[in-house]
Parts: C-alpha cells; sequence; structure tokens
C-alpha cells in the first residue's frame, strides 16, 4: 500500500522541502529585507547553534505532551530570521540602496552581524522569549532592533536583582516596570503611547539622582507620597496636614499645590535652595538644576532629558495624538530610555552588588556601541529622508 506520506529521506525530497522553506521565508519577510542574504545569514546561524549544542539551549524544540498542550515550541528559524532583519534594519537607516547593497556583499559586516544575532539569541531568556509572535499594529518590528533588544534584556534582568537592591528598591522597581511598558508598547507600535510612561522614567530618574546625593530626604518623600495617596482616594481633598506645611513651604512664590504635593519634599534637602536660582523649585526642571549644581557630569544628559520631557508632556495630556513618522518616534523613545535604563541599571546592581555583566557578557559595550549607532542615525534626520525611509518598504 503507497504511503499517504512523502519520503522526505531522499536527497532530492529534502532539497525540495528546503526550496519550499525558503521561499517561503523570503515571501514571509518580503520587503523587510533582500530574501537572499537573509537566507544566508540564517543558515549562518542556524549553523553555528547547532554545531555549538546551543539551538535546543535556547528554543523548545521538543514534543513532550505538556509542550503540545501548551503551544510553547518555538519556530526558530522564523523567529531567527526577526533577529536578523531587527539587526539589519536597525543598521542601515537611512542608507542608500547601493549602501545598503554594499553592506549586504560585506564579509566584515556580515560576520558582525552573525555575531549580534547570536549574542541577542543568547540573551533570549531576557527579552526574546518575552515577544510576541505577532504585532498588534503592523510595521517595523522595532523591540528586535539592536538597541532596543539591549534594554529589554537590562530591564527584565533588573527584575531579578529588585529584592537585594536595599534602600531604593521601590525607585528601582517603579523605573523598570515603566521602562518595560514603554518597550512592550513599543513592540506593538503603539509608539505614541509609549510616551507617558518614558515622562514618568525620567521623573523617577532625576528623583533617584536626587536621593543618592541626599538619602536623608527619602523619609520626607515617603510623607509626601501618603498625602498624594490620600488625595488620589479622596477627590480634591487635601489632607490638613499637607494644607499646613503648604502654608510653610520655603518657596512663597510658588502658589500651585499640586506641585508642591509631588515635589514638596525638596524643601527637606539643606543645600537645594542655595543651587536652584533659575528653575521654579517643585519641578523636574528644579531638581536637574540641583543635580548639576551638585555635579556638572549630568548637564548635558539632564539638559537632553528636559527637552524630551516637554515632548512627553504633549503626548501624556492630549496635546498630540498621533505619529507622522514611526521612525522618528522610535528614535525619541529609545533615545530617552537610553540616556536613562544603563545609568539606573548601574545603580542597581551597584546597590545589589551583583555584577554588571549578564552570563559573563558585557551587555554595557554592546549597548554603548548601538547607542552611538542610534546617535549617527537621529543626526540624519529629514522629511526627505524619513519619506524614502517609507517610500523603499
Amino acid at each position: 500500500m503507497e504511503s499517504l506520506f512523502p519520503d522526505l529521506s531522499s536527497p532530492a525530497a529534502s532539497q525540495k522541502c528546503k526550496r519550499e522553506k525558503n521561499k517561503q521565508l523570503k515571501q514571509m519577510f518580503s520587503g523587510r529585507i533582500t530574501g537572499n542574504f537573509l537566507l544566508e545569514i540564517l543558515y549562518i546561524v542556524m549553523n553555528t547553534l547547532v554545531m555549538k549544542d546551543e539551538l535546543y539551549q535556547f528554543f523548545k524544540l521538543g514534543f513532550d505532551e505538556q509542550s503540545l498542550f501548551k503551544g510553547d515550541n518555538d519556530a526558530a528559524e522564523y523567529e531567527v530570521c526577526r533577529y536578523i532583519i531587527g539587526a539589519h534594519r536597525s543598521n542601515i537607516i537611512f542608507l542608500e540602496d547601493k549602501e545598503r547593497a554594499d553592506l549586504e556583499s560585506n564579509e566584515d559586516y556580515k560576520r558582525k552581524l552573525v555575531n549580534d544575532v547570536l549574542t541577542n539569541i543568547r540573551f533570549r531568556g531576557y527579552a526574546g522569549q518575552f515577544f510576541r509572535k505577532r504585532q498588534i499594529v503592523q510595521g517595523d518590528e522595532f523591540i528586535f532592533f539592536n538597541l532596543p533588544h539591549d534594554l529589554f534584556v537590562l530591564s527584565v534582568r533588573s527584575q531579578g536583582l529588585l529584592t537585594k537592591s536595599g534602600t531604593y528598591a521601590a525607585f528601582y522597581a517603579a523605573f523598570f516596570n515603566k521602562a518595560l511598558a514603554s518597550l512592550s508598547l513599543l513592540e506593538d507600535n503603539f509608539v505614541d503611547a509609549s510616551y507617558p510612561h518614558c515622562r514618568s522614567m525620567i521623573e523617577l530618574y532625576v528623583k533617584l539622582l536626587a536621593f543618592k546625593f541626599n538619602p536623608e530626604a527619602l523619609s520626607e518623600y515617603s510623607v509626601f507620597e501618603d498625602y498624594e495617596l490620600h488625595t488620589n482616594l479622596i477627590e480634591q481633598v487635601w489632607p490638613e496636614e499637607f494644607l499646613a506645611r503648604f502654608k510653610e513651604r520655603k518657596c512663597k512664590r510658588c502658589n500651585v499645590k499640586a506641585e508642591f504635593l509631588h515635589f514638596g519634599w525638596v524643601d527637606a534637602i539643606p543645600d537645594y535652595y542655595e543651587i536652584v536660582k533659575k528653575s521654579h523649585p517643585y519641578s523636574v526642571n528644579g531638581l536637574c538644576e540641583y543635580i548639576v549644581g551638585k555635579d556638572e557630569n549630568f548637564k548635558q544628559i539632564l539638559e537632553g532629558l528636559q527637552s524630551y520631557y516637554k515632548i512627553c508632556h504633549a503626548y501624556s495630556h492630549g496635546g498630540t495624538t498621533r505619529c507622522l513618522y514611526p521612525l522618528n518616534d522610535y528614535f525619541q523613545i529609545v533615545e530617552m530610555m537610553s540616556l536613562t535604563i544603563p545609568h539606573v541599571y548601574r545603580m542597581l546592581c551597584e546597590d545589589a552588588g551583583e555584577a554588571e555583566e549578564i552570563d559573563g557578557y558585557d551587555i554595557l559595550s554592546k549597548v554603548s556601541f548601538d547607542t552611538d549607532t542610534l546617535v549617527e542615525q537621529i543626526q540624519k534626520r529629514t522629511t526627505e529622508n524619513f519619506e524614502a525611509y517609507y517610500r523603499k518598504r
């Protein structure tokens, strides 16, 4: 009786199967990457994983009953293609067709791309295993781009360090929760919805820096947190104790109770008003002025964050409701996070007494390199380049 299934053991059948698979992969990722280039890198990566006995280490490919029932099996080749496209597209933003073609034929570049993809796969437990198989809003898979991927890895690794972080544990937890929320929205191309979370990250970052200079202010901050909780629970009712403190505030020219509610704890910092002269003291800008006054090395980074804070404000309060070029929003969101996440990660590792390396790999060096690439691309932003980028899709 003739078998219902084809005999795949013959070389001819195997080659036919491979050709069909290659055809399908090219079709699935058409418009995102040159098909033959994708397949070339894919087979190098897959062969490397197999030769190093890493394929089954990073992907669930077994057929045990639990995996089958839960649908846990990974489509390894499909996912590796997403890694390749993400890493490659994050490298070729704004390149002309000839520049891209030259890069894709460059052996040094191919080796670097393979190495980046393998590195990202080896961090799959901190990133890729959490990513969606299908986007809600179709577009660039920004989460597979090099720098957002790096930042996701740092944020997930940080979750495992929170119990060891001591005094500032609540700040670290709030910060990295916002980071993961922003990155998850970026993953699904809800780029405009990422801005409010980035705004909160900036606030948490400057507060954390201020507390690092003045740990004694933490107790006062907790008091104001209780006031805010009370105010949120009982709408428009200010706690009597808060009103008494408001009357005794150090900066009498500031008359907005909501601002004092959020930042009135700065009155407990002994040298705050010796430094803060120009800014409104009960604000993020006031905290930035104070931090720069304590350490000039923060000047450039905080100036950048203050500018982004204003942009986030427009998205947070409905002034801006759509993205003309999602790639531009990708630039802004990821740069904001690159200015904050690595430094907060370093502080967390120091407080937790843990190494900054992850599984022996110097992740922060990769973050620095990928950040430099992003900054170079940001400097090439023009309407013409954005139009050309989306015309090529």
